[in-house]
């Protein structure tokens, strides 16, 4: 008689999540998007060339600085503001496709969690 090797069929699950391989595709983009929410962070006017390109016409720029300068704290607290939910969102994307790709090099490698050091 001849011997048929057992039948084996791949998921998405297995192709796509356990192996890592949507994560690497993925965190590129993901940990890209981190470095400029952590710029926004840092310098909330980056985006704008580090300055406002002109004040409001409504503004006299002898009488109304106090205005100006008022105006540009709000606008930086909000961009500040805006920085730090892009940071929050991507930089837990980065860390989960990391931990992903991690995971799965380690069970590729045959590696497994060794239990019974726990239990001593």
């Amino acid at each position: 008689t001849m011997l048929h090797p057992p039948e084996t069929s791949a998921t998405m699950w297995d192709v796509w999540i356990k192996t890592g391989l949507l994560a690497t595709f993925f965190v590129k983009i993901a940990m890209s998007n981190f470095a400029v929410a952590l710029l926004r962070v840092a310098d909330p006017f980056s985006i704008c060339n580090g300055k406002f390109e002109c004040p409001p016409e409504r503004y006299s720029l002898l009488a109304r600085t106090q205005d100006l300068l008022e105006m540009k704290e709000d606008k930086e607290a909000i961009l500040t503001a805006l920085g730090v939910r892009s940071a929050i969102f991507w930089g837990l994307l980065t860390n989960l496709s990391l931990v992903n790709i991690f995971l799965g090099e380690f069970m590729n490698q045959g590696g497994g969690i060794d239990l019974s050091v726990i239990e001593k």
